[in-house]
């Protein structure tokens, strides 16, 4: 099964189910494997401006109103902040003179946001 926007379970073998995230970006299957490897958390997403996927956009990640780290996006609009403790968080966004801000909250499990519209 394929769900555009959450995690999904795999079961390969009667005794061996693999932690997966699954979705479709532009006519592109992405997947994501061995989430559960993950020690620390992860909160994810896509930009996109105008329909397309926005490389370079700027994303700052704070907590407690402090910048905690930036990205900027890569060539499908992307971007990730690992080793993320469990909290409240704020995504801002500023992609070709546009701007977008996301309240995130980690609570022992990693996030993939979709894409966010500017």
């Amino acid at each position: 099964m394929i769900d555009g926007q959450r995690p999904v379970l795999v079961q390969v073998h009667q005794s061996e189910v693999y932690d997966y995230f699954v979705r479709v970006e532009h006519g592109f299957l992405i997947v994501v494997e061995n989430l559960d490897l993950f020690e620390k958390n992860f909160v994810s997403a896509g930009v996109l401006v105008d329909e397309d996927c926005f490389e370079g956009a700027t994303v700052i990640l704070k907590c407690d109103g402090a910048v905690k780290e930036t990205a900027a996006t890569n060539c499908f609009g992307d971007f990730k902040f690992d080793g993320l403790d469990d909290g409240e968080y704020v995504i801002e966004i500023e992609a070709g003179g546009r701007t977008a801000s996301r309240a995130v909250k980690i609570d022992n499990k990693s996030l993939n946001l979709g894409f966010i519209k500017l």
